[in-house]
């Protein structure tokens, strides 16, 4: 048994009373109890969640592993004026440098400038990893080397869409997983 408060006179009632005993007010007219409380709460959790997601990131991030990284954050890429000038092997060694989280300078590249071939070798525990890498329009795919072979290209409703704008001396790449924020890091192109 709770204790709230009746609309009427604000005496306290009991929620298991059906009359106010100091005016009289039904029900209805109570203040508080469960339902209440319970129908509060689910508005104030419905309106944090919208503001969360109207509400803008708090700012940059560094990351010190990945030092030739301008700024990482969750901005669009949008923002970098376009320059098509920029090479298929860049645009790729820095997908690939945010997807797994490698310095840039860690990562090979090989190919021709249609599809490339990348790799690098993991520092926690050597081990080797394989990826190709192709561009249509702004956009980066890429499929990786698992047990011998070459996997699917990653361009499935599913998957991340990794987007890149350019200007003359920056490249920023986005990662965007469906219904989520994006994760976006700009790159000094000399650094590439």
């Amino acid at each position: 048994m709770a204790v709230i408060k009746c609309a009427e006179c604000g005496g306290t009632v009991s929620t298991d009373a059906k009359r106010c005993p100091h005016c009289g007010a039904g029900k209805k007219k109570f203040k508080g109890g469960s339902k209440n409380l319970l129908i509060h709460g689910f508005v104030a959790f419905v309106a944090i969640g919208l503001l969360g997601n109207l509400l803008p990131d708090s700012g940059e991030e560094s990351d010190s592993q990945t030092s030739e990284a301008v700024s990482k954050g969750t901005s669009d890429v949008a923002s970098i004026p376009q320059s098509p000038q920029v090479s298929t092997d860049k645009i790729c060694k820095a997908a690939i440098s945010l997807i797994f989280g490698q310095p840039a300078h860690s990562i090979s590249v090989s190919g021709t400038e249609r599809t490339v071939e990348l790799s690098y070798q993991r520092s926690v525990d050597n081990s080797n990893w394989r990826y190709r890498c192709k561009v249509e329009g702004n956009q980066i795919i890429w499929a990786g080397f698992v047990d011998g072979q070459w996997g699917r290209w990653r361009d499935g409703s599913y998957d991340a869409k990794i987007t890149y704008r350019a200007s003359t001396d920056k490249l920023m790449v986005s990662e965007r997983y469906p219904d989520s924020k994006a994760s976006t890091q700009t790159f000094n192109l000399s650094e590439l």
